[in-house]
């Protein structure tokens, strides 16, 4: 078993441009301009040029002109505008849905990173390597998670407030799945393209704010056995203020963690 997946793992790999490993990570847009960091993006961009990076536009009613002056300077940004509010999930779903059926960006790795200037370039770039060099070897994990752990050496600057209400959720979930990682909600996550992650995202999500459970359920339903994740704690990241959520998202949070408890219960067998 062990076996097949590696040789699957290698003939997929080896379908990239003399075996090169090749990365798109989308990212979800919506009424950015206020809070475009320029210079952040700058950094991402230029420290990974040969990653390939996907900007969906949910539908914005501001101006976007941040994301043509990116367009025009850097070779590796592609953008994909929505004409429908579909929400941030499902922004993301449909921007890898279109780097998964677009030529130039036919990538082993697929990925999503928040728009905001919370990681480090540095570290975007570490952890792509990281996935990146685990394939090479042909390693097991199908994804990679980056994790906000306050280990000393670390920069990691969140609200006490939020980070304890972030745990309560994480460990009521956790109780229908002891191995659930540790910071399931952080906005940068990597994917091994195979044929099961895509079957993962062929319909339409039902959460806003647990995408990356639903994907992590999503897979193991479609694989019939637990996805292997590699969490990497982050050096450094810093919390930013969030324009989408406010005490009204209480409400639907609280419904998506039962619905989240109630799949993720049905897949402990795996």
């Amino acid at each position: 078993m062990i076996f097949t997946k590696l040789l699957n793992k290698e003939i997929l790999l080896c379908k990239g441009r003399g075996g090169e490993i090749k990365t798109t990570i989308v990212s979800p847009i919506f009424n950015e301009s206020r809070r475009f960091n320029s210079q952040h993006w700058s950094n991402i961009l230029e420290n990974n040029s040969s990653v390939n990076f996907l900007f969906v536009d949910d539908a914005s009613t501001d101006n976007l002109d941040y994301i043509s002056s990116l367009e025009k300077k850097y070779k590796n940004v592609y953008y994909l505008r929505l004409t429908k509010n579909l929400g941030k999930a499902n922004a993301i779903r449909q921007g890898l849905l279109y780097a998964m059926n677009n030529t130039q960006l036919n990538s082993n790795i697929l990925g999503y990173l928040d728009f905001d200037d919370s990681i480090l370039a540095s570290e975007v770039q570490r952890m792509i390597s990281l996935f990146s060099d685990s394939l090479k070897n042909f390693n097991s994990f199908d994804s990679l998670w980056a994790s906000r752990v306050k280990l000393n050496g670390r920069f990691i600057t969140r609200s006490n407030l939020r980070h304890f209400y972030s745990r309560i959720l994480i460990t009521l979930i956790g109780l229908n799945y002891p191995s659930l990682p540790y910071d399931s909600q952080c906005g940068f996550k990597l994917f091994f393209n195979d044929e099961r992650f895509r079957q993962s995202i062929q319909s339409h999500f039902l959460t806003k704010w647990f995408i990356d459970l639903e994907i992590l359920i999503r897979l193991t339903q479609t694989g019939g056995k637990k996805i292997n994740i590699w969490e990497e704690p982050l050096m450094s990241w810093k919390e930013t203020k969030s324009s989408n959520y406010n005490f009204a998202s209480s409400f639907r949070i609280a419904r998506e963690v039962i619905y989240i408890c109630k799949e993720i219960r049905k897949i402990r067998k795996y």
